[in-house]
């Protein structure tokens, strides 16, 4: 029996924040399916697909597309969570207003680390 297993490519640079620091292009991501001989354990297929599931691509050219884990996720939502805690992470953010004696500073999102 084949398994799957997902994972998400980008282009760092494609990436677009709004200034709380969300995704403005999630279509930016590639959402990446490996699906791999359950005896070889030899990758069988790789292709491109939506959020959904549904198939957009065969063999995607991954070449100078950034991942962050392993491709080894079991499900689309499991790779797409990995991917969101990574951006988390790499969100810059710059103080707009220094904090005063009646309230806190406030942030204000500038891009994504390694893109600036």
């Amino acid at each position: 029996m084949n398994e799957k297993f997902y994972g998400i490519y980008f282009d760092r640079s494609e990436l677009k924040v709004d200034e709380q620091g969300d995704l403005e292009n999630p279509e930016a991501l590639y959402v990446i399916e490996f699906e791999f001989d359950g005896i070889s354990e030899q990758p069988v297929r790789i292709r491109r697909i939506g959020r959904n599931g549904a198939f957009i691509e065969n063999q995607p050219d991954l070449s100078g597309l950034e991942t962050v884990g392993y491709d080894d996720d079991e499900s689309v939502m499991e790779a797409l969570n990995r991917f969101y805690n990574w951006l988390e992470e790499n969100i810059i953010f710059e103080e707009l207003y220094p904090e005063t004696r009646w309230q806190p500073a406030e942030y204000v999102c500038v891009g994504i680390d390694g893109c600036l």
